[in-house]
């Protein structure tokens, strides 16, 4: 069984691992169709080869692929001079080169017999574009024209004229040596030629040649070293058939369409000629008779094939999304959202959404109420059960606990140790012993000492005991604990921002906290304190202090500060709700580090689990999470976002009032810069 499991598992990952492999690289031919030409794409409509099916049924479409260069050279159907560099389906634009002309003079001013003047026809449709290219000439002599082949349809052109090459400027075409005009809309045929007023003698020095040509915008800066060497400076395309005059082609972008009809009027003639595939729009073309096809929003690849447009998945690519927690792709575009416990619509600030932002404390009934509705009632009915029986699977797990710290281990074993003894007797639950005395009811008592109290007990089968209550001389009860904590951080408050000269006490553990026969906190051990100026946050210094309850970030910078003292009573803190070690290695590796297994207990909502059984049997819950919350607040491993002392010790003294107030004398507490506030202690 276990190989076929292998085996099966192998499949899938090999299936899926298939799948994603097919589905990575776009479809831009049709299948079995050549799909480049040397170093250029041949996206479909456009297609090489007899294969009808490869290119759509235009003449336009169908190109050549010449092998005999090196790479290969892409050209349209009966042209070898021109090569296409690119082809662009979103912007309906092929990329071609054409050459330069060129006109030079003698010191005499004839012209020399390397003249070439562009003469080129462009069919099918096709149309230099207006908006990509413009007609530059350079020169200090030159009068540059460019028209069509008959000279009728337009006619356009620039001059540039200087006799100084200091007055020419690197950078500008604006008449100087170089100038530069737009090109009409919808030409197709192109011839350029010369006219020259001086035939350049007055610049011959440094400027005997006229230079003309088309170009793409986007490629052409002006050098004042072209008047003298352009041809030799721009060329770069080696690998471009020869015309025997040794000239560069600039690149110029011409535009193409999908027929001579609008997009409208070529859906109504023949919807089965129809060029658009799935998911995409269509634009009429401007310039190019025909329209042009256009994967809609959230889908990429060829608009000219079938399905050739996919869905993006927006989510697996941040830069295409503006999720700030969650996102979930749909075909053509995503949503976003935000998970449990935020609010919001997900989408980032930026981009005009509200973000995901953690709900606050103190929700809203309201809110609360239209938010969980049926929801919760479902929740609270199907979750009972399972909440009464953790609850007692908890009991036994703490009475178990209880059972092994308190001796019972020890007491079994005495008694297995004696057979005559086991059956005669009983280890009692504390239920059955609260039973046998009506919950420890003062009626039952029938004598105390320093070491306890003795009850009567009436047991289940009626039978009449004497229960001995013993009172551990450590034992500190909840509202101990809390005047504890807070005598010694007023103390260490006082030390802090009230005495002459602030003393950071740099040993803050729970061996350091001396109590007197009416449990009165005092402090003690100043052997590794140190004096802070009143201007100083921080101070430099060898580390000391005692495990467990050192800051850690004084111990890994050794920057000493007064929030070093506040991490370390968070730990005191902790001590006196757990009733744990700081440091115990007998402990699951989780739990060694009291201070790091309290935050994780917090974060995730195990606190009752570590506390002890006499703060949960005594304390009053809202008071213990308070408690608790400070502590957290205290062992920040950020200095700066920790509470001071006195804001620590005004915190324990509302809590110590609150839980004090009917109970014990008052006594008034002054704080710096604090109003006085009651406070109480029991003996």
């Amino acid at each position: 069984m276990l190989w076929i499991t292998l085996l099966a598992n192998l499949f899938v990952s090999w299936f899926l691992a298939a799948a994603d492999a097919t589905t990575l690289p776009l479809q831009i031919t049709k299948e079995g169709c050549q799909d480049k030409c040397g170093n250029v794409s041949i996206p479909y409509p456009f297609g090489v080869g007899d294969d009808p099916i490869c290119y759509y049924g235009e003449a336009k479409f169908k190109l050549v692929c010449n092998t005999t260069f090196d790479p290969p050279l892409l050209f349209t159907e009966g042209d070898n001079s021109t090569p296409i560099m690119d082809i662009s389906l979103s912007q309906g634009q092929l990329t071609l080169l054409l050459w330069i002309s060129r006109q030079c003079h003698t010191i005499n001013g004839t012209v020399t017999n390397d003249w070439f003047y562009l003469w080129l026809n462009l069919t099918d449709g096709y149309k230099v574009s207006n908006t990509r290219n413009k007609f530059i000439a350079i020169g200090c002599d030159t009068w540059a024209i460019l028209r069509d082949e008959s000279g009728k349809s337009y006619q356009t052109g620039c001059i540039s004229y200087c006799t100084d090459v200091h007055s020419v400027i690197d950078g500008s075409c604006t008449g100087i040596g170089c100038c530069e005009t737009t090109i009409p809309k919808g030409v197709d045929s192109i011839y350029i030629k010369f006219a020259s007023r001086y035939n350049h003698s007055k610049s011959w020095n440094f400027s005997r040649c006229s230079y003309a040509f088309l170009a793409d915008i986007q490629w052409f800066k002006f050098y004042v070293s072209d008047l003298w060497d352009f041809p030799n400076r721009v060329k770069y395309n080696h690998i471009y058939p020869d015309n025997g005059q040794n000239l560069p082609a600039p690149p110029v972008v011409v535009d193409w369409g999908i027929g001579s009809l609008t997009c409208k009027e070529a859906l109504q003639a023949n919807p089965k000629q129809y060029a658009c595939g799935r998911n995409t729009n269509c634009s009429d073309s401007e310039n190019a008779p025909g329209y042009h096809c256009l994967c809609k929003q959230g889908f990429e690849g060829n608009p000219y094939l079938l399905d050739g447009c996919q869905d993006v998945d927006e989510c697996a690519d941040p830069e295409k999304h503006s999720c700030v927690k969650s996102c979930n792709n749909t075909e053509g575009g995503y949503n976003c959202y935000c998970p449990s416990g935020y609010d919001g619509n997900g989408v980032n600030a930026t981009k005009g959404g509200s973000g995901c932002t953690p709900f606050k404390k103190g929700f809203p009934l309201t809110q609360l109420i239209l938010g969980t509705s049926f929801g919760v009632l479902l929740v609270l009915i199907g979750s009972s059960v399972l909440f009464w029986a953790l609850q007692k699977r908890k009991l036994m797990k703490s009475r178990e606990k209880f059972f092994r710290q308190n001796g019972g281990m020890f007491l079994r074993q005495q008694l297995s140790s004696h057979d005559h003894s086991v059956e005669t007797v009983k280890i009692f639950t504390s239920e059955e012993l609260k039973r046998a005395t009506d919950n420890y009811n003062e009626h039952h008592i029938l004598g105390q000492g320093g070491y306890g109290t003795v009850y009567k007990g009436i047991l289940s089968d009626n039978r009449v005991v004497a229960i001995k209550k013993s009172k551990h001389k450590n034992s500190l009860s909840w509202s101990k604990r809390l005047r504890i904590a807070s005598k010694r951080y007023r103390a260490l408050a006082y030390l802090h921002s009230t005495a002459s000269q602030p003393i950071i006490h740099r040993d803050v553990k729970s061996t350091n906290i001396l109590l007197d026969d009416n449990y009165i906190a005092k402090v003690s051990d100043f052997g590794a304190s140190r004096l802070f100026a009143f201007d100083q946050t921080q101070l430099s210094t060898l580390v000391q202090g005692t495990m467990g309850y050192l800051d850690p970030e004084y111990m890994h910078t050794s920057l000493l500060t007064d929030k070093s003292d506040v991490y370390s009573f968070g730990v005191v803190l902790v001590e006196l709700l757990t009733a744990r070690k700081v440091l115990s290695f007998e402990e699951p590796e989780e739990q060694r580090n009291l201070a790091m297994y309290f935050l994780s207990s917090m974060k995730e909502n195990r606190l009752i689990e570590l506390l002890d059984q006499i703060v949960v049997d005594e304390g009053d819950l809202g008071e213990i999470h308070e408690v608790a919350n400070l502590a957290r607040q205290c062992l920040r491993l950020h200095g700066e976002e920790r509470p001071t002392m006195k804001e620590v010790a005004m915190e324990l003294l509302v809590l110590q009032k609150h839980a004090w107030m009917e109970q014990e004398p008052e006594e008034t507490i002054h704080l710096p810069g604090e109003i006085s506030l009651p406070t109480h202690e029991t003996d």
